[in-house]
């Protein structure tokens, strides 16, 4: 599938700008003649960022499957400059999935500088060698020309691929190094272990909209049960505000943390879940699964690797963004049980680890 996403972002070469060396720049490991590919490049990126930063700065603000789809872009930045400092001014709790890239929190002055960005009236006090990438979904967040900030857009007017191929390809258009074999890096940090049967269940999203009705999950909980497997109900901050209470029977678990929910996953022999972060997150550590889709596009937001149902409704999808203007969405409502459990019959069979009993599928 990888191979497929790379096929998408734009091949071609841009220009070569020759230039001679310069002692000032950072200088990688293999830079030792002008017409190394990889000077090229790398000469490229500093002659679009004017100068040689001091560290990049990475912004992001949004949810937890946005935040992933940056992933790859920032493991090709920190492939290409392992020793410039890089900085994250964004949400603490994506830090425990930026510690592989060496991605630090930036300090407070960082934070209350980009704030200042959004107040037209007062002037920005960031550091003048500093470069910041700030990953957008659709809208520049604030108004103005900024030479050291690089804004990037994971949703594009009438471009239905993925975020993540979006924020790549922009990434080679402004001469900057492309993902490469970015899963192996991301699986290499977070390897599974998987152990035991437990199949995770993901009944929520960030949209009511996504999500396939609960009632459901619970019976194709009873299903796995009586295939021998170990189904577990997840709940995100979400789900809990909700108070969404499964059946007693059923395990549930609501972890606290980023760090909680990697440790879970990778535990996991199967995950199933709607159109949200924590399925981004499985597909990234290469656990199989079903992906449930209704208003929003399995294209832009499918999970890698992993098998996606729809009820194939001409209507649907009818979003490109995370919003949602359907107040009665079948599309994901009318999804049979029966589709899930006919798919899940196949795929079960695939799994290395087997069921409790012997007459599990």
């Amino acid at each position: 599938m990888l191979e497929t996403e790379q096929n998408q972002i734009a091949a071609k070469e841009p220009p070569v700008f020759h230039c001679p060396h310069d002692t000032n720049l950072p200088q990688p490991p293999s830079l030792s003649k002008d017409d190394s590919p990889w000077c090229n490049r790398y000469k490229r990126a500093m002659h679009v960022l004017r100068k040689p930063p001091k560290r990049f700065i990475i912004v992001h603000q949004g949810a937890l499957g946005d935040f992933l789809m940056t992933w790859p872009s920032l493991a090709g930045l920190r492939n290409a400059f392992p020793n410039l400092p890089m900085l994250w001014a964004g949400k603490s709790s994506r830090l425990p999935l930026l510690h592989p890239l060496e991605i630090d929190m930036a300090p407070a002055q960082i934070h209350n500088a980009l704030r200042s960005l959004y107040r037209e009236d007062t002037s920005s006090s960031l550091p003048p060698d500093d470069y910041l990438l700030w990953f957008c979904l659709r809208n520049k967040p604030f108004q103005g020309k900024h030479e050291n900030i690089l804004f990037l857009y994971g949703l594009v007017p009438q471009d239905m691929r993925s975020p993540r191929i979006l924020y790549q390809e922009q990434m080679v258009h402004h001469h900057l190094p492309d993902a490469g074999n970015w899963q192996q890096t991301f699986q290499a940090a977070f390897p599974r272990r998987t152990t035991s049967p437990a199949i995770l269940l993901f009944p929520g999203s960030g949209n009511p909209a996504k999500n396939w009705p609960l009632v459901q999950f619970f019976e194709l909980s009873t299903w796995l049960t009586s295939r021998g497997w170990h189904p577990v109900m997840v709940l995100g901050p979400v789900e809990q505000e909700q108070d969404i209470q499964p059946p007693a029977p059923l395990d549930t678990i609501r972890p606290p943390s980023i760090e909680a929910l990697i440790d879970l996953l990778q535990q996991a022999a199967y995950v199933i879940g709607n159109d949200c972060g924590p399925m981004h997150l499985a597909g990234y550590m290469g656990i199989p699964g079903i992906s449930l889709f209704g208003p929003t596009s399995s294209k832009q937001w499918g999970p890698l690797g992993m098998d996606i149902l729809s009820s194939d409704l001409p209507c649907s999808p009818c979003t490109q963004t995370a919003s949602i203007a359907c107040t009665q969405p079948v599309c994901i409502q009318n999804i049979p049980l029966t589709k899930v459990i006919a798919k899940l019959e196949t795929r079960l069979t695939q799994l290395s680890v087997r069921p409790n009993n012997k007459t599990g599928s």
